[in-house]
C-alpha cells in the first residue's frame, strides 16, 4: 500500500545504524544527552584524582629529597589564577579529547587515538616556559596519556576536564609547584625543587618528571581496566566487521 512504513529494516538497514552508532556526530549527540545528567559524578571523580595524583607526587618528591614545601599562608587573590586556569584547561580538553581523540578514535580505534592526542598535547606545550624536550615527552608520556585514557574509559569531557583542573589548582595555587613553567602565584604552600631534574620536572613542573609520570601510568593503567570492563574502547573502522555481519545466517 502506498505510503506504507514497513516495521522491519532489514540486515542492512540495521548494520547501517549501528554503523553511524561511533561517528564522531553521534559521538557528541550521546555525549550532549548524557552530559549534564553525568557531569557531577564524573566532575567530583577526575578532580578527586586530579588532586590525589598531584598531591602524592609532591608528597613522595619531598619524602625522597627531590621537593622543599613550606607554608606560605592563606592568599585571597586566587579568582583571577582560577578563572585563567579553568579557560585554558576547557579549550584544551575540548581540543584534544573532545574533536580530536574522537575524530580519530573513529577512523583509527582508540589505541591510536590516546596516542595520537598525547603526542599533538605534548608538543602543544613546546612554546612554554623553561620547556625542553625531554618536557614535552613527559608531558605526552604522562597527561597526554592519561587525559586520553581517562576520557575513552569514561567517554566523559567533564572528567578530563575536572582532572587536568584540579591538578593544576593544586599543584600551582595550593602547594606552588611551576605548573606547565609557569608559576601561577600567591600558594598556599611554596614547593622548590632540589633533586634530579629528570624526576622532579626542574622548573616546569611535576608533569614533567619521572615522579609523575610513573604515578600517572599507574592510574592510566587502572582506568584501562575500568574501561575494557565497560567496553568503552573502540577498535579501528575497518575491525569493526562489514555491514549485515551480524545477521548474516
Amino acid at each position: 500500500m502506498e505510503g506504507h512504513v514497513p516495521r522491519h529494516r532489514g540486515a542492512a538497514g540495521g548494520a547501517s545504524a549501528r554503523g553511524t552508532r561511533g561517528s564522531p556526530s553521534a559521538v557528541c549527540a550521546r555525549w550532549l544527552r548524557r552530559g549534564v545528567r553525568n557531569a557531577p559524578r564524573h566532575a567530583a571523580a577526575g578532580a578527586l584524582i586530579g588532586t590525589v595524583l598531584v598531591t602524592d607526587v609532591v608528597l613522595v618528591g619531598q619524602a625522597a629529597g627531590w621537593y622543599d614545601v613550606d607554608f606560605v599562608g592563606v592568599r585571597t587573590s586566587w579568582p583571577l589564577s582560577l578563572a585563567a586556569v579553568l579557560v585554558s584547561v576547557v579549550v584544551q580538553e575540548v581540543l584534544f579529547r573532545g574533536i580530536l581523540y574522537t575524530a580519530v578514535e573513529w577512523l583509527l580505534g582508540s589505541a591510536a587515538a590516546v596516542l595520537l592526542s598525547a603526542v599533538l598535547f605534548g608538543a602543544a606545550h613546546a612554546l612554554l616556559p623553561h620547556v625542553t624536550a625531554w618536557s614535552v615527552a613527559a608531558v605526552a608520556l604522562q597527561f597526554g596519556i592519561l587525559l586520553g585514557v581517562g576520557y575513552g574509559a569514561t567517554r566523559s569531557l567533564w572528567f578530563v576536564i575536572a582532572l587536568d583542573f584540579a591538578w593544576s589548582v593544586t599543584g600551582g595555587l595550593v602547594l606552588g609547584a611551576p605548573v606547565g613553567g609557569y608559576d601561577l602565584g600567591h600558594p598556599l604552600f611554596r614547593t622548590e625543587t632540589s633533586g634530579p631534574e629528570p624526576w622532579s620536572g626542574g622548573t616546569f613542573g611535576p608533569e614533567a618528571g619521572l615522579l609523575g609520570i610513573v604515578l600517572s601510568g599507574a592510574v592510566a593503567v587502572l582506568l584501562v581496566s575500568y574501561g575494557q570492563g565497560r567496553g568503552r574502547f573502540r577498535r579501528a573502522l575497518w575491525r569493526r566487521g562489514r555491514p549485515g555481519r551480524r545477521n548474516a545466517g
